[in-house]
């Protein structure tokens, strides 16, 4: 069959194994990143200034993201599914990025095996129709351009290029700093191969890091000393663990995100936070599994080595440096474990396996593996995909992946309560306490929909079974706005005769505390007390409220 018309199929193929996913509605973060960031001129600048998810705390600084969901919302805003179906095209280019550096390293028949793979891979799933997914869509871009430019014939051009890549692109999604390491392993490559080395890129890239890392010093300062406090202490599995036990946890989730790679069967149920497997014992098999895999990993690089086989220790260099940013080896402080974090690693991956494919299977099967491929391939994209089209369906699909993460639940009793099934909403969220007692977000949704349901008391009365040693600012914090709710004052408990009006403000505070915005409506309470209560709360989220 031609080739032209091989890939019109293909293309064909993989919007249609898509389309179950495509409808008018963004779902996760994306509901809150993308809805609520219109393209205001005002505003460019300011995008500069705060932080990706616009919260003074948070650390993330993503201004080109920003600015990207902002420009989706302006051109395609009407249309959620035109958005979506974006985001297949964006994939596909990636796919086309994969296709020309397999061409480059290998020869035509490998490139058009990996990007088969690549383009029917399930693991894609979440990147493509999250929306969101399209920064992680755009670091594999970065570095796949990246080492096209160092694999060609160097160019007075190139530095430039090289250079205003490493500045500009840790400002789509940081973990494109390690554009430089990605050079780093295609010079080795160059140099297993006894080919001219790009070793002038490797100091063009680092100038450009140099001047990202200046930028984002004298504008948005990186914040590497978080404390580790009582919050997050509660809320993160891995802080209350030794050391090494994090680091055995953190081995077996590297393992299970090479198994992913291979073939995800469903949502990851490490992606909500409880769901993380502590290893922390000597004894523990997961660990010994661990170890294995990487054992198994060190002896098939030992061989490539010996036979100077360059291509999959650089395939598996690159997929290794663009893991590390991510992986919990480094960011010990958070536990969420996206599948879509994984799609840069995919171009590397699919390239290392298509080669090995072409050498170790008989060429009369290796269409057929291919078809083979692209047939389960395109069915797991085709189950998975609707679990991404609405609220209700990404909720059922956590119920599959994590039944017994308290995340789940919360997720669950949310959704119950918008359809107005408060009953079986707070049941749910109850059930979710039970599961993490200690976490103290469930404990207080179900706080706030008894409030909403019955009565502020019995509310309260549930709050106050929480633990002492347990209790965070964030348990206070709903303790607050519960007897501000009643009319009494948060710290003596005894009776305030409050205004209608200042309690209405406080309360529309204090549901969003995070958005910086809402502690403006400050200035209009009235009552001293309250205000002053007020500005305690304000110093737990390092907001300003003086003037």
């Amino acid at each position: 069959m031609n080739r032209r018309l091989l890939s019109i199929l293909s293309v064909a193929l993989c919007f249609w194994v898509y389309s179950p996913g495509f409808s008018d509605q963004l779902v996760a973060d994306a509901g809150s990143l993308v809805v609520q960031k219109p393209l205001d001129v005002n505003g460019l600048l300011a995008l500069f200034g705060q932080s990706y998810w616009g919260t003074p705390e948070n650390t993330e600084y993503r201004p080109l993201g920003v600015l990207l969901f902002a420009l989706l919302m302006t051109w395609f805003g009407q249309s959620i599914v035109v958005i979506k179906a974006a985001m297949v095209c964006v994939h596909l280019f990636v796919v086309g990025l994969t296709w020309r550096l397999g061409k480059r390293l290998f020869d035509r028949k490998v490139a058009d095996g990996a990007a088969l793979i690549y383009a029917f891979h399930p693991l894609a799933t979440e990147a493509v129709l999250s929306v969101v997914g399209v920064l992680d869509m755009l670091m594999a871009c970065f570095a796949l351009v990246i080492v096209n430019l160092a694999l060609s014939q160097t160019k007075r051009r190139h530095y430039f290029m090289v250079v205003c890549m490493c500045f500009l692109c840790p400002l789509v999604k940081e973990t494109a700093v390690v554009l430089p390491a990605l050079l780093a392993c295609v010079v080795g490559y160059q140099w297993l191969n006894s080919e001219v080395m790009s070793k002038k890129l490797i100091i063009w890239a680092f100038i450009g890091l140099a001047g990202y890392m200046a930028f984002r010093y004298l504008v948005f300062p990186l914040r590497l000393d978080r404390i580790v406090d009582q919050d997050l202490l509660i809320q993160n599995p891995l802080l209350g663990v030794p050391m090494l036990a994090r680091w055995f946890t953190a081995l077996f989730i590297s393992v299970k995100a090479i198994g992913m790679l291979i073939y995800p069967t469903h949502l990851s149920s490490t992606y909500y936070f409880d769901q993380i497997p502590i290893v922390d014992s000597w004894t523990d098999p997961r660990l010994w599994l661990a170890v294995g895999v990487w054992l198994a990993i060190a002896w098939l690089v030992t061989i490539a080595l010996r036979r100077r086989l360059a291509w999959p220790i650089c395939m598996f260099a690159c997929g290794l440096v663009i893991y590390a940013p991510t992986s919990h080896f480094v960011l010990r402080i958070y536990t969420i474990f996206g599948e879509r974090l994984l799609y840069p690693i995919l171009p590397f991956a699919v390239l290392g396996l298509a080669r090995g494919l072409s050498v170790i299977s008989p060429r009369k099967i290796q269409g057929l593996l291919l078809l083979g491929w692209v047939l389960l391939g395109g069915f797991g994209i085709w189950k998975r995909a609707p679990s991404w089209a609405n609220d209700e369906a990404l909720v059922n699909a956590a119920v599959i992946s994590a039944p017994n993460s308290v995340q789940t639940k919360i997720s669950q009793a949310r959704h119950l309560w918008r359809l107005g099934h408060a009953d079986a909403a707070i049941a749910c969220v109850q059930s979710g306490v039970a599961i993490a007692p200690w976490y103290v977000a469930a404990r207080v949704l179900a706080v706030r929909m008894i409030a909403e349901r019955w009565d502020e008391r019995s509310a309260e009365a549930f709050l106050l079974e929480h633990p002492r040693e347990w209790r965070t600012s964030f348990w206070f914090e709903s303790l607050m706005e519960l007897r501000l709710r009643r009319g009494m004052h948060p710290e003596t408990g005894e009776c305030a005769d409050y205004a209608q009006q200042d309690l209405d403000l406080a309360n529309q505070i204090l549901s969003r505390p995070d958005e910086g915005s809402r502690w403006l409506r400050l200035g209009f309470i009235e009552d001293q007390e309250l205000a002053w209560v007020l500005e305690k709360c304000a110093a737990g989220y390092h907001v300003d409220v003086r003037h």
